[in-house]
């Protein structure tokens, strides 16, 4: 084992100061009673960042950039606000009957016992800076600190705040701001606010699984929900029956469209909160995750000028998303590309985009002709859910337009069926769908905790998950002229998949599997995300 080096002499070695400047500062230091880094950092000879990740390595602990993390408030709950700010300290996540804490001095002994004291736990610590840790106190507590208020403040359950009156500093306007701003940073998409018995549950979907956020006292339930309403001009006396809606809020400079969902369920209401965020939709057809067999495919099918070209998959699974990554890619002044969408989801500049209205008549039946008439080039259509919709559809490009729709299969091939059962003709199918993209979204491993896909090396970056982000897995299938003659003639299903991959398509899983194979995701998400049937 090495001998222990003094930290002047890691910086030294990391060419961060010099020998000179280690002498003139201990010196100093002696005077000052200061530590030699906080000495470093207040005469600007070296930045937290230095001193944190050097102490770090001096101490053989892991330094980790506390900012974006996501920390439950139940593990807060260890660790008292004043203690945290007094010891700047931050407990970050528990394991294996530890709790791991970020701090700028691991020397600091006491602090660590009265720590480890208060909360009856053995204490791992792992370096962060100062600024940073004390940043993320003052951010983290709010939560605990706007519920607290709530609590002293709020008024009896069933109270209804009138919007004329409300105040932007209640603190149940702080609560929900505070819930959204939340929610954005942690990439979240959907905020789930569910009533049961003496609790309201809060979860967040993140990378398309739900992690509890809160568990808080049924008294907030009402008024949370009522204020939901109002932003998202809802009837606030109507708890009955389901109502959606929705309001933009604006974040960090940044405006996010929410759709508001209410459903009544035994114990109360649940709502769910859907966030539309520009930033995390607007994906280049690169950035999908095709692989560059695939990536090619889909470059030749959209180059045509007409046909039908299909995203299939479940809710969730980012079809809307590779079509706007579509669309994004073929948009010019030349082209007139219209779309029609329930509701339309985000707003893509250079396009004509028109929100389909059922409620009032204006079906997708009824905007596609409309939008016949208006000279289109590439049509987009949200989803084709009827005979009426998908015989417009067929119709518009076999009559030399580009159209672009998504279907609820489970693979491409099973679409051609589905089409059938709608009551498209075979022969209509094989001349006008050119190609069909099966999709599904899988949890990438996280780059921070990544071990040869392993995740048992969770983090904090990943909330202890092991995975960050998401990425698609795909299923290009184009129409070749042998699968249409089995299209025409009625073959079943495994005949012309069977035709197909003889044809060179890799599946589903195949996809998928190659990119376990290259370390972006793990063979159990994989699993977790592709329906046994879709295997076989």
């Amino acid at each position: 084992m090495g001998a222990f080096k003094r930290i002047g002499e890691l910086l030294a070695e990391g060419g961060i100061i010099s020998n000179d400047i280690i002498d003139k500062v201990v010196a100093e230091q002696r005077v000052a009673h200061m530590r030699f880094g906080d000495m470093l950092i207040c005469k600007g000879l070296a930045s937290e960042d230095d001193i944190a990740k050097t102490l770090s390595i001096q101490h053989g602990l892991e330094y980790t950039d506390v900012n974006n993390l996501t920390i439950m408030p139940d593990v807060l709950l260890l660790v008292p606000e004043d203690m945290a700010k007094r010891h700047s300290v931050l407990p970050l996540y528990t394991k294996d009957k530890a709790l791991f804490i970020i701090t700028p001095d691991p020397l600091n002994i006491d602090s660590i016992k009265e720590i480890e004291f208060c909360c009856g736990m053995k204490i791992q610590t792992l370096v962060g800076t100062r600024t940073a840790i004390t940043d993320a106190i003052n951010y983290h507590y709010r939560f605990d600190a706007s519920v607290s208020e709530f609590k002293g403040s709020a008024a009896p359950a069933g109270y209804i705040t009138e919007p004329e009156t409300d105040s932007k500093t209640a603190p149940v306007v702080r609560l929900v701001s505070l819930l959204l701003s939340e929610a954005i940073e942690n990439r979240a998409s959907d905020i789930h606010i569910e009533p049961s018995g003496d609790n309201v549950t809060i979860r967040y979907r993140i990378d398309g699984v739900l992690l509890e956020k809160a568990r808080l006292n049924s008294g907030i339930h009402g008024p949370l929900t009522s204020r939901l309403k109002i932003l998202a001009r809802l009837n606030i006396a109507e708890r009955r029956l389901p109502q959606d809606g929705g309001f933009r809020f604006r974040v960090r400079e940044r405006d996010i469209d929410v759709r508001l969902s209410t459903l009544p369920v035994s114990g109360g209401e649940k709502t769910v909160i859907r966030i539309l965020d520009n930033s995390q939709t607007t994906v280049s057809l690169e950035h999908l995750g095709l692989s560059q067999q695939d990536y090619c495919t889909v470059q030749a099918l959209i180059q045509r000028k007409k046909g039908i070209i299909l995203v299939t998959g479940p809710t969730g699974s980012g079809k809307t998303t590779t079509l706007y990554s579509i669309i994004n890619r073929i948009k010019s002044g030349m082209l007139n590309i219209v779309t029609v969408e329930d509701p339309v989801e985000y707003n893509i500049p250079g396009i004509n985009q028109v929100h389909a209205r059922p409620d009032i008549g204006l079906t997708f039946a009824r905007c596609l002709r409309s939008i016949l008439r208006q000279d289109p080039d590439v049509i987009l259509i949200g989803e084709i859910r009827d005979e009426e919709t998908a015989a417009i559809a067929f119709r518009a490009a076999m009559t030399g337009h580009l159209v672009l729709s998504t279907l609820h299969t489970n693979d491409s091939v099973s679409a051609i069926t589905r089409l059938k059962d709608i009551g498209i003709p075979g022969h209509i199918i094989a001349s006008t769908v050119i190609g069909i993209i099966a999709q599904r979204l899988v949890r990438k491993l996280c780059t921070h905790c990544r071990r040869d896909g392993n995740v048992q090396t969770a983090c904090c970056h990943c909330s202890r998950t092991g995975y960050l982000g998401r990425t698609g897995i795909f299923e290009i299938f184009t129409i070749t002229s042998s699968v249409r003659e089995h299209i025409v003639s009625g073959s079943t299903e495994a005949t012309i998949r069977n035709t197909a991959t003889k044809a060179g398509m890799p599946g589903l899983f195949d996809d998928a599997m190659a990119k376990v194979k290259n370390g972006i995701t793990s063979e159990e998400e994989v699993l977790r995300v592709i329906d046994a049937a879709v295997l076989m």
